[in-house]
């Protein structure tokens, strides 16, 4: 195998779901740092996240795939108050937010921030993406 990064996750569980949809996809992959990132989630911004690594020679559909999964994730969700299927990241407006902000402005460390999704129509806030409700 000659390894070749393709994408980083901040989450750790989020990279095991798509290591796994891939493999299940049949393209060989592995992640590096999980084991330093989950327990020192401190160091995240210095060693870039959670890695996720494949064969040279998968690349391509390896990228195809991970597209396919990130607009379907997209694609699914609907705010439960409008219906509307727009959505941002944004960091949550909390005084603990702030306070981590000026915390490590003062102390040179890295910020931990906490986001929410935000519907861009209602302004509805949640921290997952909302999906679509099957009746």
């Amino acid at each position: 195998m000659q390894p070749l990064f393709i994408q980083s996750f901040d989450n750790l569980i989020t990279a095991h779901i798509m290591m796994g949809r891939l493999q299940n996809d049949g393209v060989e992959c592995k992640l590096f740092d999980e084991n330093t990132l989950t327990l020192m989630p401190y160091l995240n911004n210095a060693l870039g996240g959670i890695k996720l690594v494949v064969d040279k020679s998968d690349e391509s559909r390896a990228r195809q795939l991970l597209e396919k999964y990130q607009l379907e994730e997209w694609e699914g969700a609907e705010c439960p108050q409008c219906g509307h299927k727009e959505f941002i990241l944004l960091p949550q407006k909390k005084p603990s937010n702030y306070f981590t902000a000026i915390f490590t402005w003062l102390f040179t460390n890295y910020a931990l921030s906490v986001n929410q999704y935000e519907c861009q129509h209602c302004h509805y806030s949640c921290d997952t993406l909302p999906q679509k409700q099957i009746v």
